[in-house]
């Protein structure tokens, strides 16, 4: 367990710190991504339900149903996500006559949603302020996606070998197609509304 628990450390700096000790971990293939994928998913995935509940109140005991809804909700649009972002972000590098690492790009995609996790706290700090309801949410969702956008820039970058704003250019084409992909949009759009109806 306390491997395990010193692994999970490692695999945050990797994302967040040093995306060179990604690339090289991930040839080595010494982390099992995939896991670690799943479960930065679903943990963010309830951060995102508790943030949108707890950023508009009031709070009804009829709560429960659209948080656990809204946490499935979100946790079939991550796993989505960084798959089909790294394949867009593949699909623009392969144009500068880089090498494919759709693969490596997902992983990093699945690590770096671990960020999504700090959106309850967010909503928690933007409702004391007085910042509540679907502005408030809608604010910190942004936020966060920009926080995604900076962190998957630079291990695009990297893994890549790209210019900066050629990184910055390719993950905020591949963010914005992948967003508005019709069934993660609509799908996600409608937990999200769902939690200020229910």
């Amino acid at each position: 367990m306390r491997d395990k628990l010193l692994q999970l450390t490692d695999v945050l700096d990797f994302a967040f710190m040093s995306p060179l000790g990604f690339i090289d971990a991930w040839e080595k293939q010494e982390i099992s991504w995939v896991g670690y994928g799943r479960v930065f998913a679903i943990l963010s995935a309830f951060s995102l339900a508790v943030g949108t509940s707890y950023i508009s109140p009031p709070y009804t005991s009829g709560y429960i149903f659209p948080i656990i809804l809204s946490t499935f909700a979100n946790f079939a649009i991550l796993i989505l996500l960084p798959t089909i972002f790294g394949s867009l972000i593949d699909y623009f590098a392969q144009s500068k006559q880089r090498t494919g690492k759709a693969i490596m790009l997902r992983d990093f995609g699945n690590v770096s949603l671990s960020l999504f996790m700090l959106y309850a706290p967010i909503c928690m700090i933007l409702q004391a302020i007085g910042f509540t309801g679907l502005a408030g949410a809608f604010f910190a969702m942004i936020t966060m996606f920009g926080f995604y956008l900076f962190v998957c820039s630079r291990g695009v970058k990297y893994i890549h070998d790209l210019k900066d704003s050629d990184a910055i250019r390719y993950s905020s084409y591949a963010l914005g197609l992948s967003f508005f992909y019709p069934f993660l949009f609509n799908f996600y759009m409608t937990s999200f509304i769902l939690n200020f109806t229910l």
